[in-house]
């Protein structure tokens, strides 16, 4: 894979900047190894894997990134996929310290492997160990997760599941974060864990 993959502006992917397929996409046994993954400009949608994904039917399997930094100045900034509708990853991992140095307020949308499901997050045998920054001087961040920024939303069914996953890293964000945590962010009522850890 390359050094760098730099992007300026929004939609930055280690593979796939964005995808807007109605046919969904699928990722097997695949990797982005030794790769710096960063967004200049007004970056948001920037990820290992996929920045942006339109619709449902994500699927990531044995796969995973190995990376130096996956860096933005924006939201939706994630080890695998910075956003997309729904997302089910098993047996995949993300080593990499993941950033976001921004000076607008409402920073949104961070995780160590997605930074928002809208609709559901399903993950299993599947981990990330890096430290989670989200800094500047814009007051405001919300959504950030060791795995998951947001797991569904308010209008969508259930968030999905968590199973034989883990965390290992440090989260920092300024003052005056809500909705995070060390796996998820914000989950929906529904959503379901087993055999799960927050490891500092």
């Amino acid at each position: 894979t390359a050094s760098t993959v730099t992007g300026v502006g929004n939609y930055v992917g280690g593979m796939v900047g964005a995808f807007g397929s109605i046919y969904g996409l699928t990722i097997n046994n695949s990797y982005v190894n030794g790769t710096t993954v960063s967004g200049s400009g007004t970056s948001s949608y920037v990820a290992g894997l996929v920045g942006y994904h339109q619709y449902s039917g994500l699927s990531i399997s044995s796969s995973y990134v190995n990376s130096p930094g996956i860096t933005a100045t924006g939201n939706y900034v994630a080890g695998m996929v910075g956003g997309t509708t729904s997302v089910s990853i098993t047996n995949s991992y993300v080593t990499s310290p993941i950033s976001s140095t921004t000076t607008t307020a409402n920073k949104l949308y961070f995780g160590g492997l997605v930074g928002d499901a809208s609709s559901s997050a399903s993950i299993s045998n599947s981990y990330v160990v890096g430290n989670i920054s989200v800094t500047g001087s814009g007051a405001g961040t919300s959504f950030v997760g060791g795995l998951v920024g947001r797991a569904g939303s308010s209008g969508s069914a259930g968030g999905g599941y968590f199973h034989n996953t883990y965390y290992s890293g440090l989260i920092t964000t300024d003052a005056n974060a809500v909705n995070y945590g060390g796996l998820v962010g914000y989950f929906r009522p529904g959503t379901w864990f087993s055999n799960s850890y927050y490891d500092m």
